[in-house]
């Protein structure tokens, strides 16, 4: 593989690693219908991988049970019940094993999407955008075809 090569493949793989995750959660409610906790309908391996969990199933779990298993904090319980009960949008930035995500909980009368993105890896991506144009613009990398940059719909603009 020529360096032009491993530099494509390399900004592929951390592209696909920054793509954000998505969950839907629905709330496990007492009687009166207070929300004690929330079980997982669908998580995307990008999700649970952003929540310190990466491989696991969490599909039928319950929140405070994987809270506790991937050592993250359990006031995440706390914003998403206060989003859900709420009605509100709102996000919340959590500290990972992979630096920082952001948590943007979007709530339905009956489950919680919650979009997650892992900061550090964006960041990373961005990064060898960075470093990869200007070895391009040196004429260091020639790539056949075009520019290394990939796109990102999340990117900041410039």
């Amino acid at each position: 593989m020529n360096p032009s090569q491993r530099a494509r493949w390399q900004l592929a793989v951390l592209s696909e690693l920054a793509q954000p995750g998505f969950m839907h959660l629905a709330p496990v409610l007492d009687e009166s219908r207070d929300v004690l906790d929330f079980r997982w309908l669908e998580a995307s391996p990008t999700s649970t991988r952003a929540l310190g969990c990466a491989g696991k199933d969490l599909v039928g779990r319950s929140l405070k049970q994987v809270l506790a298993e991937c050592g993250m904090r359990l006031s995440m319980m706390a914003a998403y019940r206060s989003a859900f009960l709420e009605q509100c949008s709102r996000v919340e930035r959590v500290e990972s094993e992979d630096g920082m995500a952001l948590h943007q909980i979007s709530p339905s009368p009956r489950e919680l999407t919650v979009k997650v993105i892992n900061q550090a890896a964006v960041e990373r991506v961005l990064a060898a955008q960075r470093v990869l144009s200007l070895l391009e613009s040196r004429g260091q990398y020639s790539v056949p075809g075009g520019s290394l940059r990939t796109s990102t719909p999340w990117s900041p603009s410039k």
